[in-house]
């Protein structure tokens, strides 16, 4: 709720201590959602592992390790560095089967697609390895072809 201005001296009008403040933290608000969202947010990977009973009955086999990574959204904001850093970490709990949940990129920017692919190679050198696209991808479709390729990863068809 914005108050009126207050009038001033010389017809000018000058705002209140309120609206100043008001203003104030609105911007500082703004300011730290963006700042966790661009220096936070990329840098933060997390390791879960939940168990999925599949079967009514215990099962005495070992359980079926899955890594699932998704969103990497590789761009000037996000690393190659990175999605390295966050598939070491995956590939660290020597998954029995690697799900790739799509949005690999961005925005359509001129990106290193031959290097991406080397990033994502080790994931199919580990287990069997399947992906699909996301919204992100849609129009790299193209362009991502060479990461699917060379990586060896298996990709979803749609019908």
């Amino acid at each position: 709720m914005m108050f009126p201005a207050i009038p001033a001296r010389n017809g000018l009008k000058m705002i209140s201590r309120r609206n100043l403040l008001l203003g104030a933290a609105a911007g500082l608000a703004g300011g730290t959602g963006i700042s966790y969202a661009h220096y936070y947010e990329p840098t933060r990977f997390e390791v879960t592992h939940p168990r999925i009973r599949f079967f009514p009955e215990p099962s005495t086999d070992t359980p079926l390790k899955v890594l699932f990574l998704t969103d990497l959204h590789y761009s000037h904001y996000v690393s190659l560095a990175m999605i390295s850093q966050a598939i070491a970490l995956g590939l660290a709990e020597k998954p029995d089967l690697i799900l790739l949940g799509g949005d690999y990129v961005t925005f359509d920017m001129p990106l290193d697609f031959p290097a991406y692919s080397k990033v994502l190679a080790p994931l199919a050198a580990c287990a069997p390895t399947f992906a699909c696209y996301g919204n992100h991808d849609r129009p790299l479709r193209r362009r991502t072809q060479c990461v699917r390729q060379t990586a060896h990863l298996h990709f979803a068809r749609r019908r």
